[in-house]
């Protein structure tokens, strides 16, 4: 069972971020005005390049590092599952599909043109399909007027 109470404080803290940033930007463009008026510039400029290194929510996520090195960990073990079952699966391609090549060769040199007479068949059937699927999608769109008008 998954616990989603990670996820709904991150996005609890999202949601307040998005509240705060316009009170602390508004708060930081006072202070700035403030600070040019009784300051130098050697001294608000420092003062500019701190507050543009720290963030917030920045502060709110002490578990980043952790959650990134769970993904990789994760990603990792998944691959480490994942790619013996795919060398089983190419392997057992490799000694399948030349049988498989084989009888479609046989099918196809007792009868050719049925053969091709389907392809031709299924061909026209896969763009007739997506013909009617285009017209009726315009003709569904907005009474017959188009996106444009």
């Amino acid at each position: 069972m998954v616990d989603c109470r990670s996820l709904i404080e991150f996005c609890q803290a999202f949601e307040q971020h998005k509240i705060m940033s316009p009170i602390i930007n508004n708060r930081n463009n006072q202070s700035r005005n403030n600070r040019k008026h009784n300051c130098n510039f050697n001294s608000n400029s420092s003062l500019n390049s701190v507050s543009s290194l720290y963030h917030p929510f920045c502060e709110r996520s002490p578990f980043l590092v952790l959650d990134i090195l769970m993904l990789i960990l994760v990603l990792g073990a998944l691959g480490f599952l994942i790619i013996p079952y795919m060398n089983t699966v190419y392997h057992e391609s490799v000694q399948i599909l030349p049988l498989v090549f084989e009888d479609i060769a046989d099918i196809i040199s007792d009868a050719p043109i049925a053969c091709v007479v389907g392809l031709i068949a299924a061909f026209s059937g896969v763009i007739a399909s997506i013909a009617a699927w285009e017209i009726l999608e315009s003709k569904s769109r907005k009474c017959g007027k188009s996106n444009f008008s």
